[in-house]
């Protein structure tokens, strides 16, 4: 952004001194009318009007003819007229002592022979030339600023070359703020980024056209006449930078500005729109540039009287928006000081004002979006972290009361059987204590269970690794819990191991087996080690209809559905995971032909101890 300004002086210069043609010419004068070569190579003189070179007409009704003197009949060197600017409807070229026939035909309506200057037109001076006088005549639609001069080839490939370089920047940085709009309006969709990629396409438009490019890319044809893609190309881009500039104006406070700015763009389009389908095209053209500037001052306007934005870091400040006016409304008011000032040198500023949004107003509101975009994704950001929490929180929320039901809905089921159990008793009068004794069981396991996942998950369980013998583990755990188990086979093997939480892990498991076996069926137990491992196997087979789910075995409070006649707490198994996994322990269950297997598999295997 900084270094803009001095870009747009420096193609200033480029340009101003790039237009300085070999001065063997004098611009006599102009008239206007339909009149014949013939009859205006008979006036003298006096009769033309005077014309500075670039001096603008405005929009003429009509042809406009054009005297020229050459101080002497070009030498051995070529040397060529340059015509500009480009967008001329036809040219046409007479030796004022022979005005029958032009020597030279050109203009947009027209195929144009082959040109050195892609902003004008190039007409070779033959040494035949005699008087040294030339009648130009010009037609026109569009503003009428023409201008001439005599060149050598050199010369004039030297300013093509210069307006090449010119071109090539304006390009450039169109496309790139183009390519970063496309981009971000991909990512982050907005009114605002949709109707500045639609203005700036239709820039792209506009440089080609009014640059002389599209001439030189095809050549001199065109599928429709050139003066009218001219002409569509700046009602189009006038029409689209008016929409682009009403929705940056939303982003102000000052809804009376924004409806007069809306209703001014809306009635010059339809004004202009009529007079271009009525084919009062200079009208339409001149209605089309009264509206920049009118729309320009306009949004300046309502840059200085609203409001500062009081909520939502979206907005561009006032200060910018206006600014931003400003750099496009100066070069505009520039070209309506033309008559006053110096042609030569005002044909640079004529070429930059056609380059002049890519250097200065597109860079600014690139910058500007720019930075309101990193606003809007770095808010966007915030607001979708907030929604993850406020999700999370509310996760865990629903988390915990389905907890909490899960936890009312087990107790509610297990207390109610050994409470039924001690009412029925009490209606018979049968109450011995071995009856009260069992349902006092059964209602403290629920209780240790409950107490034991309170502690796993507040964190308050402490684990003491040491050398345990696992199978003497699981014989101890067998007969705590009165467990039929196989466990002859199995060899002695020394695991590391917390011997408390490995003692409730084993009798969590040998009580699942028990109590989900099929009866007269036995629970097999397998140990098996290598060099890497030592494994534990406990296997039964099931009850029928109760078939477990292996991959929610482990999960808090789950239970078979065709479980229930049996009691649980659906916790037993949760316990063995958590327990095992901070002992580093891996837990698994497998079905096979409706075997239940429980794996317990040690990090590490020790040697096997010898049973005495």
């Amino acid at each position: 952004m900084t270094r803009s300004p001095a870009l747009a002086l420096l193609v200033c210069y480029l340009l101003a001194t790039a237009s300085m043609a070999w001065a063997d010419m004098q611009v006599i004068g102009y008239v206007t009318g339909e009149q014949t070569a013939a009859e205006v190579a008979q006036l003298d003189d006096t009769a033309f009007t005077p014309l500075r070179d670039g001096q603008s007409l405005g929009f003429v009704d009509g042809a406009i003819w054009v005297k020229l003197d050459l101080d002497a009949a070009p030498d051995q060197e070529p040397i060529f007229l340059t015509i500009r600017p480009n967008h001329l409807d036809r040219i046409a070229v007479y030796d004022s002592q022979r005005p029958q026939t032009p020597f030279f035909m050109g203009g947009d309506s027209v195929a144009s022979p082959a040109t050195f200057l892609r902003n004008g037109y190039t007409v070779p001076l033959s040494r035949d030339l005699s008087g040294g006088s030339l009648l130009v005549r010009l037609d026109s639609h569009n503003l009428m600023q023409p201008s001439f001069g005599v060149m050598r080839l050199n010369e004039i490939l030297r300013l093509e070359h210069i307006l090449s370089i010119v071109f090539t920047v304006a390009l450039s940085a169109t496309l790139f703020y183009l390519l970063w709009a496309l981009s971000a309006a991909f990512l982050h969709p907005s009114v605002l980024l949709g109707s500045y990629v639609l203005r700036l396409t239709c820039y792209l438009m506009v440089l080609f056209v009014h640059s002389g490019t599209w001439r030189v890319l095809t050549s001199g044809e065109t599928l429709a006449p050139q003066d009218v893609a001219h002409n569509l190309s700046a009602l189009c881009y006038i029409s689209f930078a008016q929409i682009f500039d009403y929705v940056l104006l939303r982003e102000l406070r000052g809804r009376w500005w924004q409806r007069l700015f809306l209703a001014t763009v809306v009635a010059f389009s339809l004004a202009k729109s009529a007079a271009f389908a009525g084919g009062s095209v200079a009208l339409a053209l001149q209605l089309n540039n009264l509206s920049a500037l009118v729309t320009l001052f306009l949004g300046t306007g309502a840059a200085i009287a609203a409001q500062h934005a009081q909520s939502g870091s979206f907005r561009i400040s006032r200060t910018a928006v206006g600014l931003y006016f400003i750099l496009q409304a100066l070069p505009l008011l520039v070209l309506i000081l033309a008559d006053q000032m110096e042609s030569a040198h005002f044909r640079a500023l004529q070429e930059l004002a056609l380059i002049n949004y890519s250097i200065l107003p597109g860079a600014y509101v690139t910058y500007l979006l720019f930075q309101r975009q990193r606003r809007v994704v770095h808010e966007q950001r915030m607001l979708a972290e907030q929604r993850n929490a406020l999700q999370a929180t509310a996760e865990i929320e629903i988390a915990k009361r389905r907890e909490i039901s899960d936890l009312l809905a087990m107790l509610t089921h297990e207390v109610k059987t050994p409470l039924a159990m001690l009412q029925m008793a009490q209606t018979i009068g049968e109450m011995n204590e071995q009856l009260v004794g069992k349902a006092a069981g059964t209602i403290k396991h629920i209780l240790q269970q409950c107490d034991r996942v309170d502690e796993i998950e507040n964190g308050q369980l402490t684990v003491e690794m040491a050398p345990i013998n696992l199978t003497q583990a699981l014989r101890n755990a067998s007969d705590d819990t009165r467990a039929s188990v196989d466990i002859a086979s199995c060899p002695a093997a020394q695991v590391d191991a917390d011997p408390n939480l490995l003692q409730i892990v084993l009798q969590n498991l040998l009580y699942n087996a028990q109590k989900y076996h099929r009866p007269g069926t036995p629970i097999t137990a397998e140990i098996t080690q290598d060099e890497t491992q030592t494994e534990l196997r406990l296997a039964n087979l099931c009850r029928s209809n109760t078939m477990p789910d292996p991959n929610r075995m482990f999960d808090k409070y789950y239970r078979h559905s065709g479980a229930a006649a049996q009691s649980g707490t659906g916790l037993g198994l949760y316990i063995v995971a958590q327990l095992c996994s901070r002992m580093a322990v891996t837990v698994h269950a497998e079905i096979v032909a409706e075997r239940v297997i429980l794996v317990l598999r040690f990090a590490r295997a020790t040697k096997i101890y010898v049973s005495k």
